[in-house]
């Protein structure tokens, strides 16, 4: 067997090998964009690997089990409106720091190896004590509550340009794989579990000419305020503050039903 037939298996076999994937599949590039310091500002980075044939989607309606009164033992199902559960995507991640180029914490070992000419099958590079848990800790970090946005951020999980889910993690599992002699931990598997943050009407309405990426105008009703509009448009009452700026209102209580409001798009 010549080196590029060896390149060849090694690229299919070698992740398997190290605990990173099965055999025949490939590890891909995911980055993760969060909000930081503002509500939809998306200027968090993470970038890890992971396995684009081994994520799942996730799915449940609740069906509350009712029983028959005559039998006493058969049942039947009763659904309640408040059983809905969002969407899940579970995947793992991956991330390598044992023998590092480019500090990036995301298998640089395999991408430099395994992609590269076939002499690089053979590595002389000097094992790196950078532990693997200053990126983990990137992930941990977008379950804790942002200072500025009083909540865990929402994050975007991009696979090159393709934005595979768009949610908050909600669950998180640390797996460390492999160590230095010291104790030091080089390799670490992430199993994390992202819930849908927005519904599917509020997906489709981000299609809409008339979501909040565009301007637009409407007429208050009565019993409305600019907290309530800027709760349907922006899903987040806190935003009656762009509404009013928007339409020069200094007192945000003066508003009266049948009032032209200018809806303008949220800034990103």
């Amino acid at each position: 067997m010549d080196l590029g037939s060896i390149a060849q298996v090694a690229r299919r076999e070698l992740p398997g090998a190290l605990g990173l994937g099965k055999p025949g599949s490939a590890l891909e590039k995911l980055t993760i964009k969060y909000e930081k310091g503002a509500r939809l500002r998306f200027v968090g980075t993470v970038e890890a690997l992971f396995n684009p044939n081994q994520f799942s989607l996730d799915y449940a309606v609740r069906w509350k089990p009712q029983e028959v009164a005559e039998s006493g033992r058969g049942y039947f199902l009763k659904f309640k409106g408040d059983s809905y559960t969002p969407p899940t995507l579970a995947l793992e991640l991956f991330f390598d720091t044992y023998e590092e180029a480019r500090g990036t914490g995301v298998g640089s070992f395999l991408r430099r190896n395994l992609t590269g000419t076939p002499l690089g099958l053979f590595p002389l590079a000097t094992p790196s004590s950078t532990s693997v848990t200053q990126y983990t800790e990137q992930i941990v970090n977008l379950l804790r509550i942002d200072n500025n946005l009083h909540r865990p951020p929402i994050c975007k999980l991009l696979w090159g340009k393709l934005q595979l889910f768009s949610g908050v993690l909600t669950a998180l599992s640390q797996t460390f794989t492999f160590f230095q002699a010291d104790g030091t931990p080089v390799r670490a598997t992430l199993s994390c579990t992202f819930t849908l943050y927005r519904s599917t009407t509020f997906a489709m309405k981000a299609l809409d000419l008339h979501s909040a990426d565009v301007p637009k105008t409407r007429t208050l009703r009565a019993g409305e305020t600019l907290s309530s509009v800027a709760a349907e448009e922006y899903d987040d009452p806190g935003q009656w503050r762009v509404l009013a700026t928007a339409n020069r209102i200094a007192n945000p209580r003066a508003v009266t039903p049948g009032q032209v409001l200018r809806i303008p798009k949220l800034s990103p």
